[in-house]
C-alpha cells in the first residue's frame, strides 16, 4: 500500500507548464530602390526660318505689303538726289539758257534771272534749301553785283557745317581776278570773262 500511495501522490504533481509560443513577426521585405533614369534632354527647337521679303515689301505667306506700316523717314532726306547742283544767276537769261550745262547728266543745273530792278533773291534760298536737305551745292555762277548773296550763303553754310559752293564769279575783262577775289573776300573765288569759261569751270569743279 505504501508503494501505491507514492506512485499516486507523484501523480498528483502539477504538470510543467506548456513552453511558451514563439510568436513569428513577419517583416515584409522592403523593395531595392530602382536607380532613377537621367532624363534626356530634347534637342533644341531648329530656329524658325527668315521670312523672304518679296518685292512691294509683302510676305509670301503673311499680311500684304499695303497692311506693313509705313517706314519713318530718315532725317535730312536727300530730296534733290545725289548730282550735285550747279546754280547760275544772272542778269542776262541767255547766259544759262543758251549754256551747255543744260545737257549734263551728272549734274542738277538750276538757273535764274536776277532783274536790274531787285526784288527777290530766290537763288538765296534755294542753295539754302538744299544745304539743309543734305545736297550738295557744288558751284554758284554769279555776276558782280551778288556779292552780298554769296557772302550770306558762305555765312549760312559755315554756321551748319556744310560745305559751301565754289563761287564763280561773271566780270568784266578791266576788272582782274586779284580785284576781284580781294573785293569779294574769298581767296578760292574764281573770275571768268564769258559764259564758256564759265560752264567750263564749273564742270571742272
Amino acid at each position: 500500500h505504501l508503494l501505491q500511495v507514492v506512485k499516486d501522490s507523484h501523480s498528483l504533481e502539477p504538470s510543467a507548464p506548456p513552453a511558451e509560443a514563439v510568436a513569428t513577426v513577419i517583416v515584409p521585405a522592403v523593395p531595392k530602390a530602382v536607380p532613377a533614369v537621367p532624363a534626356v534632354p530634347s534637342p533644341p527647337a531648329a530656329p524658325a526660318a527668315a521670312a523672304t521679303v518679296v518685292a512691294g515689301g509683302g510676305y509670301p505667306s503673311g499680311p500684304s505689303a499695303a497692311a506693313k506700316p509705313a517706314a519713318k523717314p530718315a532725317a535730312h532726306p536727300k530730296v534733290f538726289g545725289v548730282k550735285p547742283t550747279v546754280v547760275w544767276v544772272d542778269g542776262n537769261p541767255e547766259a544759262f539758257q543758251t549754256s551747255r550745262l543744260n545737257t549734263e547728266r551728272g549734274i542738277t543745273f538750276q538757273g535764274f534771272p536776277s532783274p536790274k530792278g531787285g526784288g527777290g533773291r530766290p537763288w538765296v534760298s534755294y542753295i539754302q534749301e538744299r544745304m539743309v536737305a543734305d545736297a550738295r551745292v557744288a558751284v554758284a555762277i554769279m555776276n558782280s553785283k551778288h556779292k552780298e548773296d554769296a557772302a550770306e550763303i558762305r555765312k549760312f553754310c559755315e554756321e551748319r557745317r556744310v560745305q559751301p559752293p565754289r563761287f564763280i564769279v561773271m566780270c568784266g575783262k578791266r576788272n582782274t581776278p586779284e580785284d576781284v577775289r580781294r573785293d569779294w573776300g574769298m581767296k578760292d573765288l574764281l573770275v571768268v570773262h564769258d559764259w564758256g569759261d564759265a560752264a567750263t569751270a564749273a564742270l571742272n569743279e
